[in-house]
């Protein structure tokens, strides 16, 4: 019985498809909208590919509805495998066949539906704190560019939002200050909704009461880590589980030389920003991201050190996990 090889290059609107045969002989090729792609699962169980881009989840939902082995390709990895002077559509989906057909796929992590709801509630949650940070940076330019600044600490808080209220502003000014008052306090109750939202979900999950215990890890960087993570027992070790989250120097070797760069960033920026916030806060707390900070200070500055002390938390994390263990300060 002759085995087919579906490979897809999936777009908001439209998908291009190419099928090949066992031989790697293209059957059919064309494009169709992108709703439509489960049509092409013509035969029972028939191996599918597409790339983690930013318009997988439905399609891939959709493709194993209609009973097909779907695999989501990791979009850097298959561009170092087939890399092409020529890109095309058509081009991408054909490499995705022949590297499906010849068992070469780079796979990702597809994660399940759960913890994508879960990342849309703290990846939501996070841009309406950078709208209040927008918003609150530009009432302090409206106000220098009037010549006025708040001498207390907070201008957005008790104290300062009665001093912002007894300003005789030009009105251009004051309706622009009021607007992002009442866009700032939108914001706010957006968040407090979110965060409710989120306590609703985790409160109860054995998970994040092992996460909070670790110094400097609070409950919405222990939430952002196992929405982040997914199912942490794919990782095979605290290497594997750095790399993936980009907390990792890379490495341009040469024969006996090897030049360490920058950390790869690759992965989750938003679990990235989330333990480089926890660590800022873990460094002023006895504990291991204490330790590696200090440890690092004085010879490498406070970045690499700061990184350094979020890739030790994440470790710690991981380890707590995997083991269903609290945090324990050394003796």
């Amino acid at each position: 019985m002759s085995r087919y090889y579906l490979g897809l290059d999936v777009h908001k609107v439209r998908t291009q498809y190419c099928l090949v045969d066992q031989e790697g002989r293209i059957v059919r090729e064309g494009s169709l909208p992108t709703e439509d792609v489960a049509s092409l699962v013509e035969l029972p169980r028939l191996p599918v590919v597409l790339e983690a881009t930013g318009h997988w989840c439905a399609a891939y939902d959709a493709l194993r509805a209609s009973g097909g082995q779907v695999k989501l390709a990791h979009p850097a990895r298959v561009r170092a495998i087939a890399s092409a002077r020529i890109k095309t559509d058509k081009i991408d989906a054909r490499v995705l066949a022949h590297l499906l057909r010849t068992d070469l796929i780079p796979e990702a992590w597809a994660a399940p539906q759960d913890i994508r709801n879960l990342r849309d509630l703290l990846r939501l949650r996070w841009a309406f704190i950078c709208d209040q940070t927008a918003a609150k940076n530009r009432i302090h330019v409206l106000l220098a560019r009037e010549g006025l600044r708040f001498q207390g600490s907070d201008l957005f808080g008790r104290r300062g939002r009665r001093w912002l209220a007894s300003l005789s502003l030009r009105p251009h000014v004051q309706e622009l200050v009021s607007r992002l008052l009442q866009h700032l306090e939108e914001t706010i109750r957006h968040v407090e909704a979110l965060t409710e939202r989120l306590h609703e979900l985790l409160d109860t999950d054995p998970a994040i009461h092992l996460l909070v215990t670790i110094p400097g890890v609070g409950f919405i960087t222990a939430a952002t880590l196992l929405a982040e993570l997914g199912d942490w027992r794919r990782f095979r070790g605290p290497k594997q589980v750095a790399a993936y989250f980009g907390l990792v120097p890379s490495v341009r070797a040469s024969a006996c030389t090897a030049r360490y760069g920058h950390i790869t960033k690759s992965g989750s920026k938003h679990a990235r920003r989330a333990l480089v916030e926890a660590a800022q806060s873990a460094v002023r707390i006895p504990g291991p991201a204490r330790h590696r900070y200090l440890s690092l200070f004085r010879r490498r500055g406070k970045k690499v050190a700061i990184v350094a002390a979020a890739r030790t938390l994440l470790v710690l994390a991981w380890t707590l996990l995997m083991n269903g263990e609290v945090y324990q300060r050394a003796a």
